[in-house]
């Protein structure tokens, strides 16, 4: 009996394991029929490459892991390849004609002109230096080959230059409202601070800043092409050195402010205040004298002046309707250069205002949570809209002046 019971389980054992054989042999032979014989010895030998090969899976699974960068994407291929050559021939056109009519009229001796000359320059040198970028965006030549790699080898330097003229035609559009603002607000003080030393003196400061903001650029920037997935990947190396990350964070904050918010602000600020003083008091202070019946007859010159303020009012308007009514009144003339002056000076700050809203959300959200852009869609889409925008910016303004300024269409056809 104990014989027996110690038997039983070997016994049991060998019957379920002989079992187990066999199913295991039927599941094999039809998996072998279901997959191709991958795991037949004679079909491994024979068939070359095998159907599971683990280099190959690993390989497919990197490409698909691979994300598109911005300029990878139909809608950059779009707006900056065709779409910026066309704007190209707009600036090159319109800023050219610009340059002449700012140049041969007696508007050239303001300082806010000569000012919008410069900027106008300015935007004209961004536009060639990004030629070769929308040049590549068109396959002009195949990637990977010798232009392809010249190209990338002074990528660098085309975003070193295109910062700086960029950096340089915003300060200048804050430089003209200033200068405008300055003559509205403070006349009395307009000459002892707009002048052309002081001119000159904001001019090096801003390019000096502009200079030094934008060299990460050639100092912590490098290309190279790598072969992946059958294709060439565009990879941007950057030192991983604490000096360079610290770096790299300073002029990520310092890029945010100097470039868009602190700018921005003070162009917000100062086209407020203008359109406040000209458009708005004036026409305040207007209704308000309709109502005292200013406009019928003159304050009491003989008594008392009860509100000198009035007095000072009804006076301007006289003097303004007496100097309208001679037409080759010096000083009317002037008083009429100087208005289309401030109107281009405003229509220059509405189109900067409009055009650098989307870059600022886009510096904003790389500030906060790193410069990896092309991982979400949406930022991705902003920031190739912001960079179009600012390219109609600076080739645009000729046509957008003819639009909305009248003295612009009057000198150009003189």
């Amino acid at each position: 009996m104990e014989d027996w019971i110690e038997e039983e389980p070997s016994d049991f054992k060998l019957s379920l394991n002989g079992v187990n054989r066999t199913e295991l042999e039927h599941l094999l032979e039809k998996i072998r029929k279901e997959m191709g014989n991958v795991f037949h010895p004679q079909t491994i030998a024979t068939e070359s490459p095998p159907i599971f090969n683990t280099k190959n899976i690993t390989e497919g699974l990197f490409c698909a892991d691979i994300i598109e960068r911005c300029d990878e994407k139909p809608l950059w291929n779009a707006l900056m390849g065709y779409g910026f050559l066309v704007v190209f021939c707009f600036a090159l056109i319109g800023n050219c004609l610009n340059l002449l009519i700012y140049n041969s009229d007696h508007i050239r001796f303001f300082i806010a002109i000569r000012m919008l000359c410069t900027k106008l320059l300015m935007n004209t040198c961004m536009m060639m230096v990004m030629l070769p970028q929308a040049l590549r965006v068109i396959r002009l030549w195949d990637i990977g080959d010798r232009t392809d790699q010249l190209y990338w080898r002074f990528w660098p330097y085309q975003a070193y230059l295109t910062n700086v003229f960029g950096f340089c035609a915003m300060w200048l559009t804050v430089l003209m409202t200033a200068e405008c603002y300055i003559h509205i607000f403070f006349p009395s003080k307009s000459k002892l601070l707009c002048t052309k030393q002081t001119v000159w003196r904001s001019y090096f400061i801003i390019l000096l800043t502009g200079l030094i903001l934008a060299s990460i650029y050639p100092l912590n920037r490098d290309v190279s092409l790598v072969n992946k997935c059958d294709r060439k990947v565009v990879k941007i190396i950057t030192s991983q050195s604490s000096i360079m990350i610290l770096f790299e964070k300073i002029h990520t904050i310092a890029d945010m402010f100097l470039s868009i918010l602190l700018p921005l602000s003070l162009l917000v600020f100062m086209t407020i205040m203008i359109v406040w003083r000209l458009w708005i008091w004036p026409n305040r202070r207007w209704r308000h004298l309709k109502t005292n019946d200013i406009t019928k007859k003159p304050p009491n010159q003989t008594g008392p002046a009860t509100n000198l303020l009035t007095n000072a009012a009804y006076n301007e308007r006289k003097n303004r309707e007496n100097g309208s009514s001679n037409g080759n009144n010096n000083n009317n003339h002037f008083s009429a250069e100087k208005r289309g002056v401030t109107r281009i000076t405003l229509i220059t700050c509405f189109i900067q205002l409009v055009t650098e809203t989307p870059s600022m959300s886009v510096l904003i959200y790389v500030s906060m949570f790193g410069p990896n852009v092309h991982k979400k869609e949406h930022v991705c889409t902003l920031q190739t809209i912001s960079y179009f925008l600012c390219l109609c910016n600076a080739s645009l303004s000729f046509f957008v002046y003819i639009t909305f300024s009248n003295r612009f269409r009057k000198t150009m056809i003189k």
